[in-house]
């Protein structure tokens, strides 16, 4: 009777949880009250934050820890909690990009961006897929360059995200002389008054549709401008960054 019971609780135990192996971020390692030996570690995922045991990532022989790098793009294989309340258990991790440790500008960028990506609690995949950019980029592209397209790509999340395909107001896809995030993206000569350098909207249109031809158009000065913009925008609309 007790080896039934047994048997038992282990069928209920491995249905509560389902294998799953998908990319991850890696953003915070706490250690875990029950064991020294043992933490909980935060991922970003496609979906949002998750959190997961890990078991034995503190020991000296652990493989785990070696590849459980703040900021890196990792492959993992977990078990999935399925039941409420219960946690997910880490089996194996794979770094697949690692931040470069050796530009101290890279270190400043990742440190903010881990940050900032601790407030994707839902479904991200732009979030996600951009900041997977970065490390790509990492050495290629100015990393406050990285930061401002990061930035953007999170609108959607918040449901803020600007119209850049025509004028906001009126709709007209021609004469697009300005760009204001408050009033909701483009607007066309007919709409304002006022009109930006082209060089100013032509990064702000490439800042949403393609990364490598925004580096090669934007400068330092219209970035930091754009940057600026974003920061404000965000807090208006109740999004406060923490970084």
């Amino acid at each position: 009777m007790f080896l039934f019971y047994y048997i038992f609780a282990k069928l209920i135990k491995i249905k509560s949880m389902a294998e799953k192996i998908i990319e991850a971020i890696v953003l915070r390692i706490e250690d875990y009250y029950e064991n020294d030996n043992d933490s909980l570690v935060t991922f970003l995922t496609k979906n949002g934050l998750i959190k997961v045991y890990s078991k034995g990532i503190n020991k000296p022989i652990s493989k785990n820890r070696n590849n459980l790098i703040i900021g890196s793009l990792v492959e993992i294989e977990y078990f999935e909690a399925r039941i409420k309340n219960k946690i997910s258990k880490l089996k194996k991790a794979r770094i697949k990009i690692m931040p470069n440790f050796n530009d101290i500008s890279i270190l400043k960028l990742i440190k903010k961006s881990v940050i900032f990506l601790s407030n994707f609690y839902e479904k991200c995949e732009n979030v996600f897929n951009a900041y997977k950019t970065i490390l790509e980029k990492q050495n290629d592209i100015q990393s406050s360059y990285l930061f401002t397209y990061l930035l953007a790509q999170s609108l959607d999340y918040f449901g803020i995200k600007p119209i850049t395909e025509y004028c906001y107001n009126c709709k007209t896809p021609g004469n697009l002389c300005d760009f204001e995030f408050y009033k909701g993206g483009f607007i066309c000569g007919d709409c304002s008054n006022k009109k930006r350098w082209t060089k100013e909207l032509k990064s702000f249109y490439y800042l949403f549709k393609d990364l490598n031809t925004f580096v090669n158009v934007v400068t330092p000065e219209i970035n930091k401008l754009i940057y600026n913009e974003l920061i404000i925008y965000l807090k208006d609309n109740g999004i406060y960054l923490n970084y």
